[in-house]
């Protein structure tokens, strides 16, 4: 189970959409964070420089694509963490007196099966969504070896693409999907002072079709990411064929914060009943009910 620190009005319009916006990563990374992803990355590079001597075909070119737009190319994400009643994620992140939202990672909509695949029930455009789950790295050693470990995938990926026989929208998208999995490692690094959060990021790609990026207040950019996405009943091609539907969210719980007073888990409890009858509601545990309430 993961969980989702917000507050009660937070909550209130996601069960009442159907609807989890997930936020640009220049918003979710600070500067610091992005450029020490910045420096493992580049350092994978200068390794397998000198162990091969030179990239291989379009490599380089999309390796400094990738540092240098990540904010751009990073995508969005949502956050969660292992930990559903953790004290520094209910002060920095919901108040004592917001919620944590519990939901199951195989049950969200994702692109990706259990074994990294990409998944053949889904019916969607790869290149616009590449949904799936991203782990964060807090020390320098998982930083590297994840960096070292990507660089590589994208440099057979890019040797592949390059044949002769590929096509050229083949080759297109492996340089997309190339530059997103380096995007994606760039902002996986966090400062190790977090480590305790163990969080655990929703990552949805940049689609291609920009009028879906929405502006949010300040100016922080998002994306809806809904229960589901089901087609309409008419032939591909048409207008109609790409309508989409909104579904309920795999939430299974909703844990009250430690401040939360019983009015507040009533008003929870009336949000749920109508699209999410089977969330239970959870109390808090947490040693701050003790100063707080």
């Amino acid at each position: 189970m993961l969980w989702h620190y917000t507050s009660v009005n937070s909550l209130e319009a996601i069960v009442g959409s159907s609807i989890w916006r997930a936020s640009s990563v220049r918003d979710m990374n600070d500067l610091d964070e992005l450029r020490l992803g910045q420096r493992r990355l580049r350092r994978a590079v200068r390794e397998m420089r000198a162990a091969r001597g030179e990239f291989v075909g379009d490599l380089e070119d999309v390796v400094e694509a990738a540092v240098e737009n990540v904010f751009e190319t990073g995508g969005f994400g949502i956050s969660f963490s292992r930990d559903g009643d953790d004290n520094s994620q209910w002060e920095r992140y919901a108040g004592t007196d917001g919620v944590a939202i519990g939901v199951n990672r195989w049950h969200f909509p994702m692109l990706f099966d259990r074994t990294g695949q990409f998944s053949s029930a889904v019916d969607t455009n790869l290149m616009d969504y590449p949904l799936h789950w991203m782990t964060m790295r807090y020390t320098k050693r998982n930083q590297l070896q994840i960096a070292r470990e990507r660089l590589a995938a994208a440099a057979d990926l890019m040797e592949r693409a390059d044949s002769d026989s590929v096509s050229f929208s083949m080759w297109q998208r492996a340089n997309v999907s190339a530059g997103f999995a380096l995007s994606e490692l760039i902002i996986s690094c966090k400062n190790r002072g977090f480590r305790s959060e163990r969080e655990i990021r929703y990552v949805v790609g940049a689609p291609w079709d920009r009028t879906l990026i929405k502006d949010g207040p300040g100016g922080r950019r998002f994306v809806e990411v809904t229960g589901g996405a089901e087609r309409a009943g008419h032939p591909s091609g048409s207008p109609q064929h790409s309508t989409r539907f909104t579904s309920p969210l795999p939430i299974a719980f909703v844990r009250t914060g430690p401040a939360c007073t019983t009015r507040t888990r009533q008003y929870v409890c009336a949000l749920l009943y109508r699209d999410y009858p089977q969330t239970a509601v959870l109390p808090s545990k947490s040693t701050l009910r003790v100063t707080t309430r």
